[in-house]
């Protein structure tokens, strides 16, 4: 490196493999520490349609699940929803 002094000696290096020292030498690998290897995720819907030619209905309905990437965090979401509709016909001529 054009002459400069390495930035580590050899035994601070050391201390770094070994973890003898710690709070002035840490070694922590906060990948693995804080995330987690996968998350799960899943979504469920369920539609129901029918009726006449007088009368129609739609009822619809999901699940939403999905966990978060950090091991001890709050990030775990879940939703639901619902949906009915009903359409009908007033007169003869609509």
């Amino acid at each position: 490196m054009n002459g400069a002094q390495p930035r580590f000696t050899a035994e601070e290096i050391q201390k770094y493999k070994n973890g003898s020292d710690p709070v002035n030498y840490p070694n922590t690998d906060w990948y693995a520490e804080v995330l987690k290897k996968f998350s799960l995720q899943s979504q469920h819907n369920l539609s129901l349609t029918g009726g006449t030619e007088s009368l129609k209905y739609l009822v619809s309905g999901s699940y939403s699940n999905q966990d978060g990437i950090f091991k001890k965090g709050s990030t775990n979401y879940k939703t639901y929803s619902l949906l009915g509709r009903i359409d009908g016909r007033v007169g003869k001529k609509y």
